[in-house]
């Protein structure tokens, strides 16, 4: 009698294991690029790049829905398998989408399993028809297209932004903004309550300055500085916050080297740089009401809590700043 109570234990206990294995991998489809495009009624158009057996090609899959986690739930049910986002490697966001504002965005992304620091950018283009394009180019791999992709491209110097960004109860953001072939085209600033506002590619590369996120190569910065001027960063940036009055004292100062066609001699080009850096500055400040450069974070060492620091309202203030901009011109980039 224990020996057949030994067998049937035995035999449930081999079922529990099988159930509980995992599934084959055939059963899972990794999502390379998520794509976020705008719904109805508020809601998003989720669509998801998954790769063809060869690595070179892939499909789109995409479907309406409120969150992240339910696009996922829907878009397996068509695709016949789960899908998972664990290993993409950028989202894009289409203009349209960014329309309904960041904290929608951010609770949107919030589930579904994204990683934190997958890549985010926006772009000129539909997102789906965006994944759709790189999906069917075959130069070479689609894990290679896309970790291309997922670098800042030249053309928008704008700070790398994540998902963990995004779903982090930022209040302002700047992202990296492509043109419909991917190429960098400036940035775009989401900040909750105002439409998105479209940075130029010379406005990219002062956020880029500003928080000391620019290449380390030479760049055109005809866009700020006149025709035949190149820079490069010297050393990182100095900034500082004086909030001992009622509007913060924010002071930045930059270093480059430069090159130029002797046009315009390296006082000129310093002033106008910082004219440039001074006046987008003021314009995120006054005009968008959005600190993406992270002189928030600079005075947190100076409160004793968080309620303190929230009593101070930086938020409410940073639109009355003032800065003060200073930039320092090595000719050459040769050495000191």
């Amino acid at each position: 009698m224990n020996r057949y109570v030994f067998v049937v234990l035995g035999a449930l206990f081999l079922l529990s294991l099988a159930a509980c294995a995992p599934k084959s991998p055939s059963d899972c489809a990794h999502a390379l690029a998520v794509g976020v495009d705008a719904g109805e009624n508020g809601g998003y158009i989720y669509s998801f790049l998954i790769p063809s057996g060869d690595g070179r090609r892939g499909r789109v899959v995409s479907v309406s829905a409120e969150s992240l986690g339910r696009a996922l739930s829907l878009a397996g049910t068509e695709a016949d398998a789960k899908i998972s986002v664990s290993h993409a490697y950028i989202i894009l966001i289409s203009l349209d989408a960014a329309e309904g504002g960041l904290s929608p965005l951010s609770e949107s992304l919030s589930t579904g399993g994204l990683r934190p620091l997958t890549p985010a950018a926006v772009t000129r283009a539909g997102a789906a028809e965006r994944l759709l394009s790189i999906s069917e180019s075959a130069d070479e791999s689609l894990p290679d297209r896309l970790e291309t992709l997922s670098r800042t491209p030249a053309g928008s110097y704008a700070p790398r932004v994540t998902a963990g960004d995004i779903t982090g109860g930022a209040y302002a953001l700047a992202l990296p903004l492509y043109d419909g072939r991917g190429r960098g085209d400036g940035a775009v600033i989401l900040k909750d309550g105002a439409p998105p506002r479209i940075c130029s590619r010379g406005d990219a590369l002062i956020l880029g300055a500003v928080t000391g996120r620019l290449p380390a190569d030479f760049i055109n910065a005809d866009g700020i500085a006149g025709d035949g001027v190149y820079l490069r960063p010297r050393r990182p940036p100095r900034a500082g916050v004086d909030i001992s009055g009622d509007a913060p004292v924010i002071s930045v100062s930059l270093f480059f080297y430069c090159r130029t066609d002797g046009r315009d001699d390296i006082p000129h080009i310093q002033k106008r740089l910082e004219d440039c850096v001074s006046a987008f500055l003021y314009r995120c400040a006054k005009e968008y009401k959005a600190d993406v450069f992270g002189f928030s974070q600079m005075i947190r060492p100076r409160f004793l809590t968080l309620d303190a620091l929230r009593a101070y309202g930086f938020e409410d203030r940073f639109p009355r700043s003032r800065f003060n901009v200073t930039v320092s011109l090595s000719p050459d980039g040769g050495s000191e």
